[in-house]
């Protein structure tokens, strides 16, 4: 699992995207290490290493993960190709592109109050030098707008590209198991002990 942890409100939207997808070269000192750490995710590939690019990878999804929790549309978006193809659990069956994959967040985020609980467990990566992709279960809970308590897990797959020396997200498929008898339910109860 990576160990993620979200500590409040004070940690601004900016840092976020500092610490991620920093194109800006001011500020204080903290914010310049993270600027030079972002730019060692811009590795060449002939320098990379198969080690390297699982760390790159998990970094991509950590800054992923921060934003999420933080309901930060604009750097949730700097982690994904501009050609995304999205299959998310709510309809429709897939979203193509940024511009819809930005308004499904936009949809997705005002549902709940206060930042988004997601933790990613039993991630499993492989790499290659242009491709790569990663499965987990991923824990998705909080407090909805209507007071309702939300705890489901998801299977995830998440489908990298590497742009220009930077790995970028180009899929997301997110499920969850139904039970195949009648009525058909999806089997949101599930946990991963549950195996």
């Amino acid at each position: 699992m990576i160990g993620l942890v979200w500590v409040g409100w004070s940690v601004s939207r900016l840092q976020i995207r500092r610490g991620c997808d920093a194109a800006d070269t001011t500020g204080d000192a903290k914010a310049l290490r993270e600027i030079k750490f972002e730019k060692s995710l811009h590795t060449p590939k002939e320098m990379t290493t198969e080690s390297s690019q699982e760390s790159q990878l998990r970094e991509r999804l950590e800054c992923w993960t921060k934003a999420v929790r933080a309901k930060d549309i604009e750097a949730v978006m700097l982690n994904y190709a501009p050609d995304i193809l999205l299959f998310d659990l709510a309809p429709p069956l897939k979203y193509s592109g940024a511009d819809a994959c930005r308004e499904n967040w936009a949809a997705w985020f005002p549902t709940f109050q206060g930042p988004v609980g997601y933790e990613i467990s039993e991630l499993s990566i492989t790499a290659s030098h242009d491709v790569a992709y990663g499965h987990s279960l991923n824990r998705i809970y909080g407090t909805r707008t209507d007071g309702e308590q939300t705890e489901v897990w998801v299977r995830a797959t998440v489908g990298f590209r590497n742009v220009d020396g930077r790995w970028m997200i180009a899929h997301e498929h997110y499920s969850v198991p139904f039970y195949m008898e009648p009525p058909y339910k999806a089997s949101l109860d599930l946990k991963p002990d549950d195996v």
